[in-house]
């Protein structure tokens, strides 16, 4: 038995005001991003960032997160790889989720290796790790397998 795939309108009508919701699903030759907010509205944006480069930025950067025990022997942040996968996935939904103070994220595969709060809106400047504009600063993120499951946890948690 296939769970039912939510229509865009049951979404949109789960979110409480401040939430966009954001399914990034990354295929072959490129990545398709749907976004909705509250009021129904529906935005789709495509970027040319394959599957397979996602996979392998995702890869280096999870590299210079698990660094448990490593000490200076760990690899420095890849910043660049950071700024990269927000600019081709989410920079495109930027004006539609600016009034946002909440996303949730749903995809799986790579991406759901790497933890959004990581990704940097704006490119490091000067490699002063000090300023860095990192998405958690801007807006709370929570990050889910598919539509299906945030909408299971948004039933859940109303019953409570």
């Amino acid at each position: 038995m296939q769970p039912k795939i939510p229509s865009s309108d049951e979404v949109s009508k789960a979110l409480k005001p401040g939430e966009y919701f954001v399914a990034i699903v990354p295929v072959e030759a490129a990545t398709y991003v749907f976004g909705l907010s509250p009021d129904g509205s529906l935005r789709f944006t495509k970027s040319d960032v394959s599957q397979n480069k996602i996979s392998e930025s995702v890869k280096n950067i999870r590299k210079t997160l698990d660094v448990a025990g490593m000490g200076v022997r760990a690899p420095k942040f890849r910043h660049d790889e950071s700024y990269s996968l927000y600019q081709k996935l989410l920079e495109p939904q930027r004006p539609f989720m600016s009034g946002a103070s909440h996303l949730i994220i749903a995809t799986n595969g790579s991406l759901g290796q790497i933890p959004f709060a990581v990704l940097l809106t704006k490119p490091l400047k000067n490699n002063d790790e000090k300023d860095v504009s990192w998405l958690i600063k801007e807006q709370a993120i929570s990050h889910i397998s598919s539509p299906q499951a945030w909408l299971r946890s948004e039933e859940h948690t109303s019953e409570l």
